[in-house]
């Protein structure tokens, strides 16, 4: 869900849902920006330029966007997580 809509922020904030098994490992990202992640329930994993992040409940992340990066809910909860991402 797009927190931030309007398109006139310089940056997206974005509540996520992610239920057990989710992955973007086949379509990673990577784009101009910086990323903030801050995990608000369940375990969540960050990959970034194939280095493995385990993000548990209160953990957050920062990292430059341009690094290739996807992720992952290994299970067996739903992640829930509040991400920011600057334009």
């Amino acid at each position: 869900q797009l927190l931030t809509p309007g398109g006139e922020h310089p940056f997206e904030v974005t509540s996520l849902v992610m239920d057990p098994g989710y992955s973007t490992e086949g379509r990673p990202f990577q784009h101009e920006g910086e990323e903030f992640g801050l995990i608000l329930a369940g375990r969540h994993e960050v990959f970034l330029a194939g280095e493995r992040h385990v993000l548990e409940e209160g953990d957050s992340i920062t990292f430059d966007a341009r690094v290739p990066h996807w992720y992952r809910n290994p299970g067996p909860d739903p992640v829930e997580a509040l991400w920011v991402v600057s334009l």
